[in-house]
């Protein structure tokens, strides 16, 4: 009885987990598409608020990896949007990178939390 109670609490925490990661990889692509010189700023502050919000929530979850890998995603936006804060036509190619930089970040944050959902990390 222990062992089927213990694996159902278990399965709830791993599927609160997985939600948190997928609301934050949500959050993340939704104001990654608003970080652009065409979109108003309130609209990109909103976004980065609701990142912010949501990596609150990772931070809690763990575990280090994933918290890394989140933190990572975090920063890359909150450099973008600095860019755009200032972005002329000669910041175009550091926009470029840092977009860049946000995809190579997201890949890192959809293999840590893979490996951690399905390799029980």
């Amino acid at each position: 009885m222990n062992r089927t109670l213990d694996e159902q609490r278990a399965a709830r925490v791993e599927e609160a987990r997985r939600q948190v990661y997928t609301q934050f990889l949500m959050a993340f692509n939704e104001t990654l598409n608003l970080l652009k010189p065409s979109n108003p700023q309130s609209a990109r502050r909103s976004g980065l608020e609701k990142v912010n919000a949501l990596y609150s929530l990772v931070d809690l979850e763990g575990p280090e990896d994933v918290r890394a890998a989140a933190s990572a995603m975090r920063e890359a936006l909150l450099d973008v949007a600095e860019l755009l804060d200032d972005y002329h036509r000669d910041s175009a190619a550091a926009y470029d990178w840092e977009l860049e930089r946000c995809a190579a970040a997201r890949r890192v944050f959809l293999s840590t939390t893979h490996a951690v959902l399905h390799g029980g990390a």
